[in-house]
């Protein structure tokens, strides 16, 4: 800001036009660079979608008087997405056999007073760490406690499909980048690749390999979050779904006819106003197809015959990619873009607007 202060101060009006406020431009350039972090958005694309349907019904005399869809495709509250896992502890007699192998310095570690606290991807950590260590030292055991230490590594591995679902859908960067929460003012300094970091958490989560998971979620936190991308994608499906309708119907009143007045006036609805947001939809497209295969690679990675993925996530994944028999969210949107340049054509090619025969 100061080299841009200098800047302006050195700026000359040679125009005889009156100089700018150099504050007031200090101050818009303030407003951009916060709206830049915090995300927002003056004229969305549900926004878009939504005057662009009303438009339609005024032109075809069908208002419907409803208002913008208050969907919200959101993460559900932390304490709904959480699963409890009971803490199986070694015995003091039995810690104590362990001294001198590496599963007496990963024990302490965890009942220190920082070790307690462990937020759920060094909980993961720890609980892989204790793994490794119990079979490094069983060979150095009594039988007796060797046996007891089997028992713990049985439980552990129970429990450790539970540890990496919360690993990754307790996380709070994760939870910020689905949410609309802002980007970091510090960063990794690539705020475009979110849906790879995904990708990449996955792949770790596959391996187990807590620190590329801890890596790949704190890079999130340079990405503007993608909670109203994927509320876009809903909404913006929603809305061009009943504008194929809207056209459906109007084709099977024409179907025959020239193009007359209201072919004409709904023609230049679509100039003025669909193809000026056509390419934020083919933004949307891709970025909400990227999104969405991210998600279910992170979907597939927590998954488990032992984790009964909570209710609330559950319904959050099936809005995400379907059901069993249904399209993810990527592809229905998809498909209405389909049907919506096919419900066009009638009237484009009746009204000259595109080459071609009226049908």
């Amino acid at each position: 800001m100061e080299l841009e202060s200098k800047a302006l101060e050195t700026t000359r009006d040679t125009t005889g036009a009156r100089p700018v406020d150099r504050a007031s431009v200090c101050a818009m350039l303030l407003c951009v660079t916060l709206c830049s972090f915090l995300g927002c958005r003056s004229d969305s694309v549900s926004d878009r979608v939504f005057r662009y349907r009303a438009a339609l019904e005024s032109v075809l005399d069908v208002p419907s008087n409803e208002q913008l869809p208050r969907v919200r495709l959101r993460l559900p509250p932390r304490r709904d997405r959480r699963l409890d896992v009971s803490d199986h502890r070694i015995g003091f007699f039995d810690f104590l056999s362990t001294v001198g192998c590496p599963l007496s310095e990963v024990l302490a570690a965890r009942n220190s007073a920082l070790g307690k606290v462990l937020v759920p991807t060094r909980r993961l950590a720890h609980e892989v760490n204790v793994l490794s260590a119990i079979d490094d030292c069983l060979p150095t055991l009594p039988e007796a406690r060797a046996t007891r230490l089997r028992e713990q590594a049985t439980y552990k591995r129970t429990d450790l499909p539970s540890h990496v679902w919360n690993a990754l859908w307790l996380d709070e960067n994760l939870e910020r980048f689905l949410s609309t929460g802002p980007a970091a003012f510090i960063g990794r300094g690539d705020p475009t690749d979110g849906a790879k970091q995904l990708a990449h958490a996955a792949e770790a989560l596959e391996r187990l390999d807590v620190e590329a998971l801890d890596s790949a979620l704190h890079a999130l936190r340079d990405d503007p979050s993608m909670g109203a991308r994927l509320t876009d994608l809903v909404i913006a499906t929603e809305e061009l779904h009943r504008v194929v309708r809207l056209l459906a119907e109007h084709n099977a009143k024409s179907q025959g006819d020239a193009c007359n007045d209201q072919s004409r006036r709904l023609s230049r609805v679509f100039e003025s106003q669909y193809v000026a947001f056509q390419p934020e939809l083919a933004a949307l497209d891709r970025t909400g197809h990227e999104l969405i295969s991210s998600l279910r690679s992170l979907f597939l990675a927590t998954a488990s015959e032992t984790v009964a993925i909570p209710e609330a996530m559950q319904r959050f994944r099936r809005d995400l990619l379907g059901d069993a028999d249904g399209a993810d969210l990527s592809a229905r949107f998809r498909d209405v873009i389909v049907q919506h340049a096919t419900a066009w054509g009638p009237v484009l090619v009746e009204c000259g607007v595109i080459p071609g025969r009226p049908a």
